[in-house]
């Protein structure tokens, strides 16, 4: 949730909502997956600012040539530009290894890149993001950026990641879990 909007990835689409003074969602905006091409039906985090909403797929699809099906595999980062939020637009689509998670702070974009670790990229131009710095060694499946501090979930471990110096991101402590 931003402010009165409320961000919802789901496996079909993301949608955008406000919220009215009765405090109850109201649909504003949509952008259907189909439009990308092809059906796919991933679980897809989101992240938002003021502007930009920043949105991980991760799936396989069916796809028919030449009267053949085969397996396609979608792994990417989606940037859409939210600013009308009736009318969602999708900027740009990034290639990744196998995304999950992903949290926001500031110009920074955390990635949960499953078995590849977590990646930290600028996003001060959301049309050439730059990769600054990526944690390999462990499963990341999901992220919470708290100011300094990262709390990144894997299969088998919590890990909590001091990011206050990004020329120094270091794991602080790891708890089993599970």
């Amino acid at each position: 949730r931003i402010g009165s909007r409320l961000f919802v990835g789901s496996n079909t689409g993301l949608f955008l909502y406000s919220f009215g003074d009765d405090g109850l969602p109201k649909r504003e905006g949509s952008f259907d997956y189909g439009e990308l091409g092809f059906p796919i039906y991933p679980c897809d985090p989101v992240v938002a600012n003021d502007s930009l909403a920043y949105v991980t797929l991760n799936t396989t699809i069916a796809v028919e040539n030449c009267n053949r099906n085969s397996l396609q595999q979608v792994k990417v980062l989606n940037v859409f530009d939210v600013t009308d939020i009736q009318n969602p637009m999708l900027l740009r689509q990034y290639d990744m290894l196998n995304p999950q998670g992903l949290g926001l702070d500031g110009q920074l974009l955390f990635v949960c890149d499953n078995e590849f670790g977590l990646k930290v990229y600028n996003i001060a131009d959301p049309l050439n993001i730059q990769l600054v710095t990526e944690l390999t060694g462990f499963t990341a499946h999901d992220v919470i950026p708290l100011g300094g501090l990262l709390l990144v979930v894997g299969p088998d471990n919590v890990y909590q990641i001091d990011y206050s110096d990004l020329g120094n991101i270091h794991v602080l402590s790891t708890i089993p879990i599970g």
